[in-house]
């Protein structure tokens, strides 16, 4: 999903996805200072990596504050 597609929904927006290994609702996500991948899945009942399938996101230790990523909404 691109930058510009993600940057379109509003913070806690659901959608449905499809393709790679997650099918199914999400929301909209913003990365807050202190998050991390790690964080954000443990609170939101995932995992980093299927964080980072579903954003594209290949190197999780940059920072991503500000950054809007799809959660998926199945917690």
């Amino acid at each position: 999903m691109s930058d510009q597609e993600i940057k379109s929904l509003n913070d806690g927006e659901l959608l449905e996805v499809s393709g790679g290994t997650y099918n199914g609702p999400v929301f909209v996500y913003v990365m807050k200072t202190d998050d991390t991948l790690e964080s954000v899945a443990a609170r939101y009942h995932t995992t980093a990596s299927v964080l980072a399938e579903l954003n594209n996101i290949s190197n999780p230790a940059i920072p991503l504050t500000g950054r809007q990523i799809y959660v998926p909404s199945n917690f």
